[in-house]
């Protein structure tokens, strides 16, 4: 009466373990043909890129929405008692401005001109050359 148990126990372990890698590999296909599709490759070297990485027997559509690729990594249900999904996502670069933003983030501080960041050596520290330590009441976070 165990042992049959166990083995059922055994079985469902080693699908659960397959299944999860199978599904690991769908998202590393998925990524691989986002990246390729964004960076304009031809369709057929998109599907080849996450057929390579996918499972056996998996299904690729890839489709673009504003500006973004999305791959979509499928392995159907014979193989699994469940589909096994994976979707990525890219910026397809095709859609991005050639010119240069006009100055820095916003957060960023520019590096040069008004309002830049000034970076200075210190010396004399204590510490390794172009550190200072920080105490209390001297500019740090605490009371």
């Amino acid at each position: 009466m165990v042992i049959p148990v166990l083995v059922t126990v055994a079985a469902l372990l080693i699908w659960a373990m397959a299944a999860a890698a199978a599904q690991v590999r769908c998202v590393d296909a998925a990524r691989a043909a986002a990246r390729e599709a964004a960076r304009s490759e031809t369709p057929a070297r998109v599907r080849e890129a996450a057929r390579q990485a996918a499972p056996s027997g998996a299904r690729v559509s890839v489709r673009t929405v504003d500006g973004m690729v999305r791959v979509r990594v499928t392995v159907p249900m014979p193989r699994f008692p469940v589909p096994l999904t994976a979707e990525a996502a890219a910026l397809d670069e095709s859609t991005l401005d050639d010119a240069p933003a006009e100055g820095p983030a916003p957060g960023v501080a520019p590096l040069d001109g008004p309002g830049a960041a000034t970076v200075r050596p210190v010396s004399g520290s204590g510490g390794p050359p172009g550190v200072r330590a920080v105490g209390a009441g001297e500019g740090g976070d605490g009371p």
